[in-house]
């Protein structure tokens, strides 16, 4: 399996787009100041393991007294995409997960590539939900340019999401990724 498909991640539509219902609902209401985006973006962490995300995020539901979301192991996702090749052992290492900390903020995470070493430090990345195809293409140009790396280029993905990942210059990660609407046509 190639890098690019191991640090993508998947996550059920209908928790993200209720959430951003919600959200885009409450912020309808309220008065914006000027300088501020009125359009809808999440940011989050993204926490990376290395075998251990399962035991992390049970114990995370403790910490947040909250329920996991949604999982997909890498075994799941090799059924959703057949040219992602697992090794049997790797199969139940945790592609994706997910918890709500609070209505407005979810702590996401996943196991590294089987394939990959995982240095701490380099394992926590700020995930972007962005409001627009055409937004998350400019987050990712400015984010990746002037000395940023691309780590999975910015493009659909197999579970539905508008999906890349890059470096800054200053070495932080980023995930950036779009939902399409359901009355919204992939180009």
């Amino acid at each position: 399996m190639n890098q690019t498909s191991c640090q993508a991640s998947f996550r059920q539509c209908t928790l993200i787009r209720e959430h951003t219902d919600h959200h885009r609902h409450q912020t309808n209401q309220q008065s914006t100041p000027k300088n501020i985006r009125k359009e809808i973006m999440q940011l989050g962490p993204y926490l990376q393991f290395d075998g251990t995300c399962a035991k992390a995020f049970d114990f995370y539901k403790t910490v947040f007294k909250s329920d996991i979301q949604d999982k997909m192991t890498f075994g799941a996702a090799s059924e959703k995409c057949k040219d992602m090749k697992i090794d049997p052992k790797d199969a139940d290492r945790v592609m994706h997960m997910s918890l709500s900390i609070t209505k407005d903020i979810i702590l996401m995470g996943s196991d590294c590539c089987p394939t990959q070493t995982l240095k701490v430090g380099d394992n926590v990345h700020v995930y972007l939900h962005a409001d627009s195809k055409v937004h998350a293409d400019e987050l990712f140009a400015i984010l990746s340019s002037e000395g940023g790396s691309i780590q999975t280029e910015i493009q659909d993905q197999f579970w539905g999401a508008y999906f890349g990942a890059c470096t800054d210059r200053f070495g932080v990660h980023w995930m950036i990724d779009y939902w399409y609407n359901t009355d919204e046509k992939k180009e």
